[in-house]
């Protein structure tokens, strides 16, 4: 044989087993998942599986060495969710291409490169097909629903408890006789959220701010002189809130009749203590009652005693 041909022959034997050996790293590995969220501003938090529904099981082709992954639409598989609001019908979502990501065995992290199709079947008016467009799903997200890492090693996204999603700003047109319906519906923003064995409610949990006001339920005062009425705001969940307004309103003679206070975004784990003050200059020697209000709180009533 020429020389060339053989040195030709032994560079495309040598290619071949290298690609045989990188071949033979991709590993099948079946994933299963019960919680599946597909939040539009129609659907928010909408469980398309959950733990009474089958799982969403989804088959990847994963390279050992490096933690890279393939998902083929064939191989993504989420039962058919049927619902009555805002109108019946269902919707079936599906891979519009194949997927990619990566595992860090070391920390549990996942990233999913992926683009979804939903069909919506709207009970007696026909179906839309919307797509999501390119999303980058990871455990590190914080909308729709935040991530969490899986386990550490090999078995970790397996078997072990964790979440992965992406949100959107809004979802283009779909391709149907129900999207004059649809569209409008999904407008806005949403997400897609995946996990295995964290629920959507115990997620939101995580990232809800939670509030209360306190004041006391009684305070006495000498006519004529100024009452004061400390209150507290405190936020002891799990994230920041928008500003709050809190208000002390009461009816005359006692002044002023209303009196507001704003807390510009409190902050987790925050204690805000604020005074009001009531004037009781031409009130007589009674209890009036005054109302105690907090944006999104439910009113409270504070007894002021006024004597002599």
């Amino acid at each position: 044989m020429h020389r060339k041909l053989i040195v030709a022959a032994a560079v495309l034997a040598v290619s071949l087993t290298a690609a045989a050996s990188a071949s033979a790293q991709t590993t099948p590995v079946p994933l299963s998942f019960n919680h599946f969220v597909l939040d539009t501003p129609a659907t928010p938090y909408a469980q398309v599986v959950s733990p009474s529904t089958q799982p969403l099981t989804i088959t990847a082709d994963v390279d050992m060495s490096t933690g890279q992954f393939t998902v083929q639409p064939s191989d993504f598989s989420a039962p058919t969710d049927h619902f009555t609001q805002p109108l019946p019908g269902s919707v079936t979502i599906a891979l519009a291409s194949p997927a990619t990501g990566q595992v860090d065995p070391t920390t549990g992290a996942v990233t999913l490169d992926a683009d979804f199709t939903a069909t919506v079947t709207l009970n007696g008016d026909g179906s839309c097909v919307k797509t999501t467009g390119p999303l980058t799903l990871s455990t590190a997200a914080t909308t729709p629903l935040p991530g969490t890492a899986f386990p550490a090693g090999t078995t970790g996204v397996v078997t072990g408890t964790g979440a992965f999603g992406a949100g959107w700003s809004t979802l283009a047109p779909g391709t149907g006789t129900a999207c004059g319906l649809v569209d409008p519906a999904t407008a806005g923003k949403g997400g897609i959220w995946i996990s295995r064995n964290i629920s959507p409610a115990t997620a939101l949990a995580s990232i809800t701010p939670k509030l209360s006001v306190k004041a006391p339920k009684r305070s006495t005062v000498k006519r004529g002189k100024v009452a004061k009425v400390k209150v507290t705001l405190a936020n002891t969940g799990a994230s920041d809130t928008k500003s709050v307004k809190v208000c002390l309103a009461a009816k005359k003679p006692l002044s002023p009749t209303r009196s507001c206070k704003t807390v510009k975004k409190p902050a987790k784990g925050s204690k805000h203590t604020m005074t009001f003050k009531v004037k009781t200059k031409k009130a007589k020697v009674r209890s009036y009652k005054l109302k105690l209000t907090a944006t999104g709180l439910k009113a409270k009533t504070v007894t002021l005693k006024i004597k002599k």
